[in-house]
């Protein structure tokens, strides 16, 4: 590591799954003392933030001009591409962490969105070769030979963005998300001041300025508060060292009650078959749901939770054949299009459905699955361009990515913090009991994107 190069440490948190991004080019995060604090200022702050120590605005050194940022009208083809570059990003991110758990039988969650909106807001920060390589990941273009798609355009994409955060929640779903940028107070740093009302106005990125001492227990908090308790913390002490220079958070928290509740008498203790050929007692949801889906290599069924208007949160479930495994499954068949392909081919029907309860958490370092998909020169310290976030006396660098996350699902609904269909009336009865390893998603109709992807391999 070289001592004179600065970081730039960035979190992202997703309904209860946390991602960070720190300097230079291991895949861990850093481990030297820590000695600077966050510092807080620019977009406006709520009552929780007051629990962060914080300094006036003009406490930071900032570049750049002034001009308020403008939105770009998109048109339909415009947010077929960044759809399309999201739901590539989710299935490919997914995909790669779950090969690579070094357990087999452990459960994955995650939520790829967080991960992308941090990244597209760390774009904004980006020049040169490191803008092409994150606009190139994140139109879902990668260095395997067989990746298609576009390069993302950045204010596309910002104002894709600046539209989608307005209209997340409502009364009887929660899906929030929260982004921020933490500031070290250091006389050698100056924020850019067009990527602060870039990321101000269409990501609502609030902006700190605050003492390396003090940040790690302020990031701590904002991500308490941001995640609904449900992570508690993403940095320890070590994670921030002489080098930071700022922190990137992004926070999504969801809270969905069911459209149908399940009552008392609906759940009974059975047996999930677990990953590594053993069994478990377990408590099982039971109900009659009714949308169904299959193929010839897997199974499975739509819940609902409870509409706002026109906006529609679903939980598809999918349950693969006796004869194929989840590991095949996962590697051969699951694509950023098969999520979507189940719901628009859902047909309405009656579905005996089994569901178990559960709960648990997940945590990543994603910085050697992100460079495999072409992020290599912002871990860079020698190649990394990040001139339009900060100027420094030495080149800014991605150190570590981080993904933290947690899942609760149970009678009332789903709690995470980090899925349209086409209905037939068909009188078939159908079943499907969720006793052996299963994926699942959260998943948005109205925009056609999974929020969070996992899989349930073991209950014991």
């Amino acid at each position: 590591m070289k001592t004179n190069m600065k970081k730039f440490l960035s979190i992202l948190l997703a309904g209860g799954m946390i991602l960070s991004l720190g300097g230079c080019g291991n895949d861990e995060p850093t481990t030297e003392p820590s000695s600077r604090e966050p510092v807080v200022s620019a977009a406006s702050s709520s009552e929780d933030d007051s629990k962060v120590n914080s300094d006036s605005e003009t406490d930071t050194d900032i570049v750049g001009t002034l001009d308020k940022p403008t939105a770009v009208n998109l048109s339909e083809k415009d947010e077929e591409k960044i759809n399309y570059g999201i739901n590539r990003f989710n299935a490919e991110l997914f995909k790669r962490e779950f090969e690579k758990r070094e357990d087999k039988s452990d459960n994955v969650f995650l939520s790829p969105l967080s991960v992308y909106t941090a990244l597209s807001v760390l774009d904004n920060g980006a020049a040169g070769e490191t803008r092409s390589e994150l606009n190139a990941l994140l139109g879902g273009i990668y260095p395997d030979g067989k990746s298609s798609g576009n390069p993302v355009e950045l204010d596309k994409l910002n104002s894709y963005f600046g539209n989608y955060i307005k209209g997340l929640s409502g009364e009887n779903t929660k899906f929030n998300m929260a982004n921020s940028v933490w500031v070290m107070k250091r006389d050698d740093v100056k924020l850019n001041d067009v990527f602060r009302n870039n990321i101000s106005e269409f990501y609502s990125s609030e902006i700190f300025n605050e003492d390396a001492d003090k940040a790690v227990g302020s990031i701590n908090s904002w991500v308490s508060d941001k995640t609904d308790k449900m992570i508690r913390q993403i940095l320890t002490d070590g994670d921030i060292s002489n080098d930071t220079v700022s922190v990137l958070l992004n926070a999504v928290a969801f809270d969905g009650k069911w459209k149908e509740e399940y009552q008392k008498d609906d759940v009974r203790e059975d047996t999930f078959n677990n990953y590594d050929g053993s069994k478990s007692k377990v408590d099982f949801m039971y109900a009659t749901e009714d949308y169904y889906f299959s193929d010839d290599n897997a199974k499975g069924f739509i819940k609902d939770y409870q509409s706002d208007n026109d906006k529609q949160y679903s939980f598809v479930v999918v349950l693969p054949n006796e004869d194929i495994g989840i590991d095949e499954y996962v590697k051969k068949y699951f694509d950023d299009s098969t999520i979507n392909d189940y719901v628009e081919n859902s047909i309405s029907a009656d579905v005996e459905t089994s569901l178990p309860k559960f709960s648990f958490d997940t945590k990543y370092t994603l910085n050697g699955t992100l460079g495999d998909m072409g992020m290599d020169n912002s871990f860079d310290p020698d190649k990394a361009d990040f001139i339009n976030l900060a100027t420094a006396n030495n080149r800014i660098s991605v150190n570590s990515v981080l993904h933290k996350a947690h899942i609760e699902v149970d009678e009332k609904g789903t709690k995470a913090a980090a899925v349209t269909a086409i209905a037939m009336e068909k009188d078939e009865f159908y079943e499907v009991c969720l006793n052996k390893p299963f994926l699942f998603v959260i998943y948005d109709r109205e925009k056609k994107i999974p929020l969070f992807i996992g899989t349930v391999m073991n209950m014991g």
